[in-house]
Formats: C-alpha cells, sequence, structure tokens
C-alpha cells in the first residue's frame, strides 16, 4: 500500500514539476506576470482530486464532472486570462490521462528510460531566459528542471521496489524491512542535500551569478551575430552596393552590445562561487555519509535475518545484485542494451501476436515466421551469442545487431 501510494506521489511530483516550468516559460516569454501562489496551488489541486478520484471510480463519467466543476471554477479566479486558460488545458489534459487510467484498470505506464521533455524544456526554459534577458525564468529553469530529475529518480526507484517487492513474494524469512529502511535512508540523504544545494546556493547568489553569466555569453552571441552581419555588409559595399545608413547602424548596435558586457570579472566571480558551493557540499555528503553508516550499522545489528526458505531456485541468484549501483551499472551495460534491441525489435514484429514467457528465442523467430512473416533469425543469432555464447559486445556490435532487426522480411 505504501509503495503503491509512493508511486503515485513521486508521478504527480514528476509531472507537477514539469507543467509549473512549462506554464511559466509560456507566460514569461510573452511578458506576462509569472504565476501566482494560488495558481500554483490551484495547479496541485487539480492533480490531487483527479488522482484521488479516478482511485475510487470505475466509470469516465466522474471525471468528466469533476473537470467541468474545475473548469468552472478557474474561469473566475482573479488570474490574468492566458494563466485561466493554462490552467483549464491542464484540467483537460488530467481528465484524458484519468479516463486512460481507469480504463487500463488503475494500471500505472512504465516510466520513460531518461526524462528527455524535463531536460529538453530545462534547456529551452534556459536559453529563452537569455535570449530575453528573463533573470527569472533562468533561475526557475534549473530549480524545477532539478526536482523534475529527482522525481524522476524516485519514480524508477518506487517502481524498481513494487518489482523487487513482486520477484521475492515467495521467499520466506526475506528482510525486506531492513532493505526498505535503509533504502529509504539513502533517498533521505540525497533529498537532504538537494535542500542544502539550493539553500547554499541561495546564499552564495549561484542562480543570479549564473543568470548574469549566461546572460554575458548571450551577449557575446549576440555581439557575434552583429560582427557577422557587419562583415557581410561591407563585403557588399565593396562589391558596389551603397549603403552606409544601414552599415552605421550594425556598427552602433555592435559597439552598443560590447559596451555593456564585462565578461572577465563576471566569469571570475561565478568560477569562485561554483567552488566555494562545490566544498560546502563535499563536507555535507562526507557527514551525511557518516551519518548513514552509523544508522545502518545499527539496523544490521538489530536485525540479524536470513534467507531460510524459497519456493524458487531463481530468487538467491537474483538478490546478488539488488542494490542500487548494481542495478545501474547492469542496466547501462553493454549486454543489457542488447538484450534491449532484442526485446524492442521483437515486439515491435509481434504486435498483436502473443507470446509466452516461456517461450525460447528459437520458439519466438518461429512464431514470428508463421504468424507476422517476419525472419528475425539473424537478429536471434547475435542474442543468443549474447546471452549463452558469453561473446563480446561493444557498439559494433550493437550496430550488428540493429541492422539485422532491419532486415525482417523475408
Amino acid at each position: 500500500m505504501r509503495s503503491e501510494l509512493a508511486r503515485k506521489a513521486f508521478r504527480l511530483g514528476y509531472h507537477y514539476t514539469f507543467l509549473v516550468l512549462l506554464m511559466e516559460v509560456m507566460l514569461l516569454v510573452v511578458k506576462c506576470p509569472e504565476m501566482t501562489w494560488l495558481a500554483m496551488l490551484v495547479l496541485l489541486g487539480l492533480f490531487l482530486a483527479f488522482y484521488f478520484l479516478r482511485e475510487h471510480v470505475r466509470r469516465i463519467w466522474p471525471l468528466f464532472l469533476l473537470c467541468i466543476a474545475c473548469g468552472v471554477g478557474i474561469w473566475f479566479l482573479q488570474e490574468i486570462m492566458l494563466q485561466k486558460l493554462l490552467l483549464i488545458a491542464v484540467d483537460i489534459g488530467l481528465l484524458v490521462t484519468s479516463s486512460r487510467y481507469v480504463m487500463s484498470g488503475g494500471k500505472l505506464p512504465e516510466p520513460m528510460d531518461i526524462p528527455w521533455p524535463g531536460i529538453l524544456l530545462g534547456i529551452l526554459s534556459t536559453i529563452s531566459g537569455v535570449y530575453y534577458d528573463i533573470h527569472v525564468l533562468v533561475v526557475y529553469s534549473v530549480i524545477l528542471t532539478v526536482a523534475n530529475i529527482f522525481f524522476f529518480l524516485l519514480v524508477l526507484y518506487a517502481d524498481g521496489l513494487g518489482k523487487y517487492a513482486q520477484a521475492t513474494r515467495d521467499v520466506k524469512g526475506m528482510p525486506i524491512s531492513r532493505m526498505l529502511k535503509i533504502n529509504n535512508l539513502i533517498i533521505l540523504g540525497i533529498f537532504l542535500l538537494m535542500l542544502i544545494t539550493i539553500g547554499l546556493g541561495e546564499l552564495l547568489g549561484i542562480p543570479n551569478a549564473v543568470g548574469e553569466f549566461l546572460d554575458m555569453l548571450g551577449g557575446l552571441m549576440k555581439s557575434l551575430f552583429y560582427g557577422v552581419v557587419l562583415l557581410y555588409k561591407w563585403l557588399v559595399k565593396l562589391l558596389g552596393s551603397d549603403n552606409a545608413e544601414s552599415i552605421e547602424e550594425t556598427e552602433e548596435a555592435l559597439a552598443a552590445e560590447m559596451a555593456k558586457r564585462n565578461v572577465g570579472s563576471g566569469f571570475i566571480f561565478v568560477i569562485l562561487r561554483i567552488i566555494t558551493l562545490l566544498v560546502l557540499l563535499f563536507l555535507a555528503f562526507r557527514f551525511l555519509i557518516w551519518l548513514f553508516k552509523i544508522l545502518a550499522a545499527k539496523y544490521h545489528k538489530s536485525e540479524r535475518e536470513v534467507v531460510t526458505e524459497t519456493t524458487r531456485p531463481d530468487v538467491r541468484e537474483r538478490l546478488k545484485d539488488r542494490d542500487l549501483r548494481s542495478r545501474i551499472r547492469k542496466y547501462v551495460s553493454m549486454e543489457e542494451r542488447a538484450r534491449r534491441i532484442y526485446r524492442k525489435r521483437v515486439l515491435e514484429a509481434a504486435k498483436e501476436t502473443e507470446l509466452r514467457q516461456n517461450d525460447t528465442t528459437g520458439d519466438i523467430r518461429e512464431i514470428l515466421k508463421l504468424h507476422t512473416d517476419t525472419d528475425l533469425s539473424e537478429l536471434t543469432e547475435l542474442y543468443e551469442a549474447v546471452r549463452y555464447g558469453g561473446v563480446t559486445v561493444d557498439r559494433e556490435y550493437l550496430l550488428r545487431m540493429k541492422k539485422a532487426g532491419k532486415q525482417e522480411k523475408r
């Protein structure tokens, strides 16, 4: 129950931070005021209302009623029109996603491999803040992008923990409670480290310094652009075209842009502040590690549990690599990438064809030949060499697998 609640809460945080940043970008770029605290609370209330209702209904019409009620309430808020329209758009979007959740029987979607929408939005919003000289947008981009990535990691952690508990449900004597306590301590430590980072960054003026530095870089890019335009106009003038007024305007714009930039001192102050922040973070990190070792030793001493019995012989083998570092190392390994290439291609080829969990790679190959007219013999052979033959996988081998997957028609 707690793990399911955590999975949903982390997903709420992930989508909430993404939408707040998206709405800030849309408001500030068109020269509107930034989001008010009331708008942020209304946005959070929309998420909580839809997340709560979709857990207690089996039909879609209550979600429609909630959407209409929230939309009417938003319309009468004391906010600017664009802000109300964005909140209504979120209201409709939550109706769609909640309806899909109800129709799927309460099944949460699998998270992506990387949070690329949040990272892409963070990059675009930072560039927009620098280009339009909106310093507050740069600050929001950094803070909300980091928070978005953090919630995404929590989503992966909660999903992985749920799958682990499901996989070890037949194991008796498993110290799951101790593992949860230690893992929760790690998550709490990471969260505290993030809060310390944000607090120290504010005290040292890191957001302002970084914003000024990015503003200087944007100014340099503008100056470079003016310089290229000026060079082009000079060349045109040499070739016989006479437009002295246009050349003077470009020269004045270039001179004005260069006059208001002081790159040297700004760069030095940014570097000094970042170095100070890194030193303080290192000390805070060492302290948290020391505190974690003490608490972990306490749990190990008070809870001595061992695996006494299992009805599934493969569980003991899987428990060897249950720590987070091992799972991450396995996920980014070449062998795991080869497995994902094979699995993705098989699922694309299967489409409506049903595959059983106990089917071997040879069985899958024959089923696809029979029902989908797809021949994955070469890809299957390459994958079997990875899984059973112990072949060394490198980038060239992965490219061979990708090319083999494209040659699907007999």
